[in-house]
């Protein structure tokens, strides 16, 4: 039996079906209240022609038996075939006894009836409260069937009575003070439950409140006549009568003695948990503590977003500093993000009733109130916490003015419109603190058992104590299931796993959302489109085509209310962010409330912005040819965005690379070519001059993807000659070749489909930019050494030169002349049997041919490319300098050699190019190691090692590591050669990232 699976119903508050402790599936509305019905008699036989009528009200379609067997026939699929039998003239539903809520919520009102009927009061109430804890809301909250709604409201009686039951074994226990607030809202809630009211009247009483009960007393005689015609209760009337008499037990006891009269202490109990936030906490306990020449309250706003643990810090302060408050600490909680928030008035009734104040003494309106409020906690030391305001015309009238007071306040909103207040934003836990809260919430040893899935669940929590809180409750109360489960479901679904009872982080997020007016709630759920939920100032514009300052004004009033987080500043502009759930709420949104067109076309804005200005800082970076034309983008930012991402190019694509690579997957996702490939091709030279070609490679990737799938032969033979390039730069030579053939191809469709008269599309040596004086100096410098080599006839000085001049050209950024240097680098280099750097300089020549359609000369340069590839002697763990370094170094000119090495390197490392500074590094470690110096070729091969570790290439790290195993063995350190052995050979087993 122990396999079967286990099924616990609850209903009370929305249907729910657990399956071995997780939600299941129900199907459709009418498949739920299907299971209602069965559920409100379980193992009773009901009717088909009953169920008929109550599912369909009395009006049932002509198909409805044939609907209602479907119905039971998808239930049937998700319970078991066994748990709906068939039995004339119906159906019955078989459960396992005690696997309803309501069962075992009667069960334990029964035990603690007994209890307390035994003398056992304070078991009593505890095993009352237990029943009390299992309802979520009303009785099947979401099922609107008539006479399932009559049936909840039976059910919902049995609540209540049990609530009535719990309260007078309280009382019965002294404990009235503590239920003042809690009796006070459900005789609002049910003003003619007169067993609530005479607990009301008591508790009032015990506390020396006599007046008040006596007005509770006064306001129900007069409902009941008004309501019901009925005069009260003879027990309520025993109570008033008790009360005017000052029986006992109707007059203050200890708790509640005439001395502690008007001195509340309304602060809820401190957070059993709290972690990570000490150090804040203690500047904030100082701030409300410190200052006794202080001229005004402090007011301390701890503000952030829906679930960041605002709540849990306020109270845990306030309970480290209540004593600095002999005067009374006032709690309340204002409802700030629901539908309702408390009505200031209302709240200042509230703290005036627990300030002694009776409530026929009340003045009626705000104003007199507040007044009121301010001259009763004069002169006293009076801690006043504020929990969830919603703005600042809430909070106003609640503000003390002595300032022996303090005000200690949470809200989502910054409430920046009131003066003196000292902001104390929360954000998220760090990944230490999260697991430390995790360990704590859990226990160590469960957490400790599996420190990989504890890892992957705070990763998935965002460091969001609300989601850490709920991920523990779904473990504490499902210990048959291990944190990798919950790892995995989080990894498919994070917001539906991540919601416990009524706590949730959807719908905490959601509070938030409702509070926000039309337009900033389409913001809001725009910024779930984009794949990333960091965002740069200009995507608020895009997303809502509407002019920047409007979309400034609305993402403004986003972070005020801490659904969009301040990211710093970039070269653009403000950078912004969503926190990960934030950006998935947002997103469920949008799908849920934003037609597909119009998501689309959002999208689509944004997507052409980054091509826009990706364009405009790519213009100004050097290319080794021309651009392929693309198409143009059909939304542009702000020409100040386009500006200042061209003034400092380097740096813009620095910042916003990761967004780039995002940005062309999602267009590529999106079946949007005339994105997914110009904005690739816009990337490949920042990415190409830093060496990034792991991130390089993916992109492009991603633009043939989208290319291809639609069609787009520009786009396809653009891609597959950017990957040809990288493939080489990656010393995968094979790979590019293959590249480089199918790109040949790509390119004459092109031709052949061109419209008569039509020429090539691409420039080659299109105009540059003027470089600054340096750059000039340093180009005619190089120019200078290449004459020189012409003129003394030394081949590889000639390729080395040409090459030179080339980096140095583009290191200056200009953007043109570069065909003419390719191939007398190439005629050079392959003159001196510089087999690498002359692939190097016939890669580049036949890209350019193919992009002018000079086929013939492509072809050329693909034949001579394949003969070297096909050479065995081709060293592919060489380069271009380092190749002519070898030359020379095999002609004797060894000073030569480690010259223009150590002049690559340097000029590698300037530009940020790790591959090419590994390469350099390994070319020096072998040229010392050939001339006799095993010490500096060890110490060159281990920086180029750490080199090729960090951007992971596994082909590198084989070879480096063989390097330096043959060093140490010479060397004779055995053991360091068996260790670098080994992880040669375990390197050379992994495979780079496939074409």
């Amino acid at each position: 039996m122990g396999d079967q699976p286990q099924f616990f119903f609850r209903v009370l508050g929305p249907l729910q079906v657990d399956l071995d402790g997780a939600p299941l599936t129900l199907g459709p509305p009418q498949a739920r209240a299907v299971l209602a019905l069965l559920l409100l008699r379980p193992g009773e036989v009901i009717s088909m022609e009953g169920l008929i009528d109550r599912l369909w009200e009395g009006r049932p379609p002509p198909s409805a038996r044939v609907q209602l067997q479907g119905l039971l026939s998808g239930l049937r699929r998700g319970l078991g075939r066994n748990a709906i039998k068939t039995r004339a003239p119906g159906y019955l539903l078989e459960i396992a006894p005690g696997a309803r809520d309501l069962d075992y919520f009667r069960e334990r009102v029964s035990a603690g009836r007994r209890l307390i009927g035994a003398g056992h009061t304070a078991a009593g109430a505890a095993t009352l409260r237990e029943a009390l804890s299992v309802w979520r809301g009303e009785p099947f909250a979401d099922i609107g069937l008539s006479s399932v709604r009559e049936a909840a409201g039976r059910i919902d009686e049995l609540r209540l009575a049990a609530v009535e039951e719990r309260i007078a074994a309280d009382l019965a226990l002294g404990r009235s003070a503590e239920l003042l607030d809690e009796l006070d809202a459900l005789v609002a809630r049910h003003p003619l439950r007169e067993s609530l009211r005479g607990h009301l009247m008591t508790a009032l009483a015990r506390a020396g409140r006599a007046p008040e009960a006596l007005e509770v007393y006064r306001q129900g005689h007069h409902l009941l006549a008004e309501e019901l015609g009925l005069e009260p209760s003879g027990a309520l009337r025993a109570i008033h009568a008790g009360i005017l008499r000052a029986e006992a037990g109707l007059r203050p006891s200890v708790e509640g003695r005439p001395s502690r009269r008007g001195v509340p202490r309304r602060l809820p109990p401190a957070p059993p948990v709290f972690i990570g936030r000490d150090p804040l906490a203690a500047g904030v306990e100082e701030l409300l503590t410190s200052g006794v020449d202080r001229t005004a309250p402090p007011i301390v706003a701890v503000t952030g977003a829906g679930g960041v643990g605002k709540s849990a810090f306020a109270v845990h302060v306030a309970n480290l500093v209540r004593d600095h408050y002999p005067g009374g600490q006032l709690y309340l909680r204002l409802h700030g993000t629901s539908p309702n928030p408390t009505d200031p008035g209302a709240a200042l009734a509230r703290f005036l009733r627990a300030l002694g104040i009776p409530p026929g003494d009340l003045p009626r309106g705000l104003d007199e109130r507040a007044e009121l409020y301010r001259d009763v906690v004069s002169d006293r030391r009076v801690l006043v916490v504020l929990d969830d305001v919603a703005d600042e015309r809430q909070l106003r009238p609640l503000l003390p003015a002595d300032p022996r007071c303090a005000v200690l306040l949470t809200s989502r909103r910054r409430l920046a419109g009131i003066e003196d207040v000292r902001p104390v934003p929360l954000d998220v836990l760090s990944t230490d603190e999260s697991l430390a809260l995790l360990r704590e919430l859990l226990g160590d040893d469960r957490a400790d058992a599996e420190p990989q899935a504890a890892a992957e669940l705070v990763a998935h929590c965002g460091g969001l104590p609300l989601a850490l809180r709920v991920a523990a409750a779904r473990l504490r109360h499902r210990p048959q299931t291990r944190l990798a489960d919950l790892a995995a479901q989080l990894g498919r679904d994070r917001l539906d796993w991540l919601e416990a009872g009524d706590v949730a982080v959807r719908a905490s997020i959601a509070l938030s959302y409702r509070q926000l007016g039309t337009g900033q709630r389409r913001l809001f759920r725009r910024l779930g489109l984009p794949a990333t939920p960091e965002f740069t100032g200009w995507t608020a514009a895009a997303l809502l085509d509407a002019g920047g300052e409007a979309a400034d004004r609305l993402l403004d009033d986003l972070v005020e209310v801490h659904l969009v987080e301040h990211a710093g500043r970039g070269i653009t502009g403000p950078r912004y962010r969503l926190h990960d759930l934030v950006h998935l709420v947002a997103r469920e949104l949008a799908l849920q409330e934003e037609p597909e067109q119009e998501r689309r076309a959002a999208l689509s804005r944004v997507l052409h912005g980054w091509h826009d200005v990706a364009a405009a800082a790519d213009a100004r970076l050097p290319h080794w040819y021309g651009l392929d034309p693309e198409p143009e983008p059909e939304w542009r930012v702000p020409a100040t965005t386009r500006q200042a991402a061209a003034s400092d190019p380097m740096g813009w694509f620095g910042e916003e690379a990761h967004l780039l690579g995002a940005a062309v997957r999602q267009a590529a996702d999106q079946g949007l070519p005339q994105v997914a490939w110009p904005l690739a091709q816009r990337a490949t030279t920042y990415l190409d001059i830093r060496g990034r070609y792991d991130e390089l490679t993916v992109i492009l990737h991603d633009g043939l993807r989208a290319a291809e799938q639609a069609g787009d032969g520009a786009g396809i033979a653009c891609m597959l000659g950017l990957l040809t390039d990288v493939e080489a730069n990656k010393d995968r030579f094979d790979t590019a070749l293959a590249y480089g053939e199918r790109a040949f191809l790509a390119y004459a469709r092109l031709a052949a489909e061109a419209p008569p008269g039509a020429g090539p599309r691409a420039e080659l040596g299109r105009g540059g930019d003027r470089p600054d004086e340096a750059g000039a100096g340093q180009v005619a410098e190089r120019a200078r050494e290449l004459e020189e080599a012409r003129r003394r006839g030394d081949p590889p000085a000639v390729g080395w030169g040409a090459y030179r001049l080339v980096m140095t050209r583009r290191a200056a950024g200009l953007r043109g002349g570069y065909h003419a240097l390719f191939e007398e680098a190439r005629t050079a280099f392959i003159a001196c049997d510089a087999k690498l750097s002359a692939l190097w300089a016939i890669k580049n020549s036949g890209l350019a041919y193919v992009k002018q359609w000079r086929f013939d000369e492509a072809v050329e340069c693909l034949r001579q490319a394949r003969a070297i590839i096909q050479d065995s002697g081709l060293d592919t763990n060489a380069y271009t300098a380092g190749d002519i370094a070898l030359v020379y170094a095999t002609h004797g000119r060894y000073g030569e050699a480690e010259e223009l090495t150590r002049a690559a390197l340097e000029q590698a490392r300037l530009q940020g190019s790790p591959w090419a500074a590994g390469k350099a590094l390994d070319t020096l470690s072998r040229l010392a190691r050939d001339r006799g110096d095993p010490q500096a070729a060890l110490t060159a091969g281990i920086e180029a090692l750490a080199i090729w570790r960090q951007v992971n290439a596994p082909s590198r790290i084989a070879a480096t590591t063989g390097v330096l195993a043959a060093i140490c063995a010479a060397m004779g350190d055995t053991d360091a050669a068996a260790i670098y052995r080994a992880e040669s050979t375990g390197a050379s087993s992994r495979h780079e990232l496939p074409c």
